[in-house]
């Protein structure tokens, strides 16, 4: 029996998608720790609602990034807004990125994707001295929004996994 083309899977193009408002479903959460500041982050991938494209963004752990940390947990993991964290900021941190690394897999959730223009000095090759400028696209700071579906009840317990992991 022949085939028929458009019953060929394509795959993803794991890179962002153009800039714009997109449903996705987080399929992967994981601890990761960058190659090279040695940051730990929450590792969230995540495949358009399409499954045109497959990205990754990082949420790092650390007190400046508190903010954001809270706001996916709340937003991307239901998280209950009355939950208390730690003083120290640093122990919230990674509280919340345990949390989201446990409860975030199998979330759909609606993610803003900007895009900004870098310039930057070329310091090797033939190219030294020059200026180059690239284009580089990521989920937004504040670009996780709670999609509107069926009414979901927050999550009450912070408390989740006691594994070995970066924070």
């Amino acid at each position: 029996m022949a085939r028929i083309l458009g019953d060929i899977a394509v795959g993803f193009n794991n890179a962002f998608p153009p800039p714009g408002k997109y449903l996705c479903r987080c399929i992967e959460a994981k601890p990761w720790t960058s190659p090279k500041k040695k940051t730990p982050a929450a590792m969230l991938t995540f495949v358009s609602q399409d499954s045109l494209y497959q990205f990754e963004d990082p949420v790092y752990v650390s007190p400046k990034a508190l903010s954001r940390l809270s706001l996916v947990a709340q937003r991307l993991c239901h998280l209950d807004k009355t939950i208390e964290l730690p003083d120290d900021d640093m122990a919230a941190a990674k509280q919340l990125a345990r949390y989201i690394t446990d409860n975030a897999k199998g979330q759909d959730i609606l993610l803003t994707i900007e895009e900004s223009e870098e310039q930057y000095l070329i310091q090797e090759g033939p190219d030294v001295g020059n200026v180059r400028t690239k284009k580089r696209r990521r989920v937004a700071f504040g670009g996780y929004e709670v999609p509107i579906v069926d009414s979901q009840e927050p999550v009450k317990n912070l408390n989740g996994s006691k594994d070995d992991l970066p924070f």
